[in-house]
């Protein structure tokens, strides 16, 4: 089977992260790469990926049109996703996108309309920590335990990391533990973004 044909639409260091998981896989080719900062593309190209240097492009449709992908890897800004999905199943891509999906449901909606429209391509956000270590040692500790309906959880920690990765742990936890949290993710994680808080507090409409 030949391998399939991969291109990366953001050099951001999501968009790297992304390009070097592809090369690894063994069945999957980066055949091209698009970012449409000439800076962004220069220090990438300067990083140690000048092999790319002549598959370099600075707007997607010219990269759709040239370089015959069959799966477009989007880490772009949110405000792209949207209008790149659509241009990428247009050109018969699959479509594997950072989350958030898009800006607003009504974008969302919108995507899997497209989708829909589309059957034999698929689209797919790339976010899930179901599965982490960290995530699996605290629902093992809470299976069982009677706490009722949660309706605000928070955590604190300390160090770089903590302050990271802390809310999005405690986001995915929550949609394990109690569907109706998950609508409350991106707002939860951007909220305590712009606070610059090391405290993560989700609650549920009704409050506390």
């Amino acid at each position: 089977m030949q391998d399939k044909r991969v291109g990366i639409l953001g050099l951001g260091p999501q968009g790297v992260a992304h390009l070097k998981f592809v090369e690894a896989l063994g069945d999957a080719d980066v055949v091209a790469v698009c970012d449409e900062s000439t800076a962004v593309s220069f220090r990438f190209l300067n990083d140690g990926n000048d092999r790319f240097t002549d598959h370099l492009y600075q707007n997607l449709p010219e990269m759709l049109a040239k370089a015959q992908l069959d799966i477009l890897v989007m880490a772009t800004p949110w405000r792209y996703r949207c209008p790149g999905i659509k241009l990428a199943l247009e050109a018969g891509c699959h479509v594997m996108v950072e989350n958030p999906l898009a800006m607003t449901a009504d974008e969302c909606a919108a995507i899997m309309g497209l989708a829909e429209a589309h059957p034999s391509l698929r689209v797919c956000v790339n976010e899930q920590w179901r599965w982490l270590p960290s995530v699996l040692c605290v629902k093992g500790r809470l299976t069982g335990l009677n706490y009722g309906r949660l309706k605000a959880v928070r955590l604190a920690g300390k160090g770089r990391d903590a302050n990271v990765e802390l809310p999005r742990i405690v986001t995915h936890l929550l949609s394990i533990l109690q569907d109706d949290m998950v609508a409350l993710f991106e707002s939860a994680y951007v909220n305590w973004l712009n606070a610059q808080s090391m405290v993560a507090s989700l609650m549920t409409p009704e409050g506390i």
